[in-house]
């Protein structure tokens, strides 16, 4: 399994990934998924692991555009 994220808009620390995220969030997925598509032992992905935001409305919402990105960058032929 790839864990993309920590942390999306709530931070676990002051100096975490969430200060960075609205701006960056998307880029470095992407970046991630390109660098270990073909990776052999990639079978799972994760948008982000232990993240408290995930079960509220704009968690949601974070999730789904994160999701989004994953299945747009993984289809073959990309």
């Amino acid at each position: 399994m790839a864990e993309a994220f920590d942390e999306w808009t709530i931070g676990k620390v002051p100096e975490g990934y969430h200060n960075y995220f609205a701006e960056w969030g998307e880029r470095d997925l992407i970046d991630f998924i390109h660098r270990d598509r073909n990776h052999p032992s990639i079978v799972l992905w994760s948008a982000g692991n232990e993240i408290g935001e995930q079960t509220t409305p704009d968690g949601v919402q974070v999730l789904r555009k994160l999701v989004d990105v994953f299945h747009r960058e993984t289809r073959l032929g990309r």
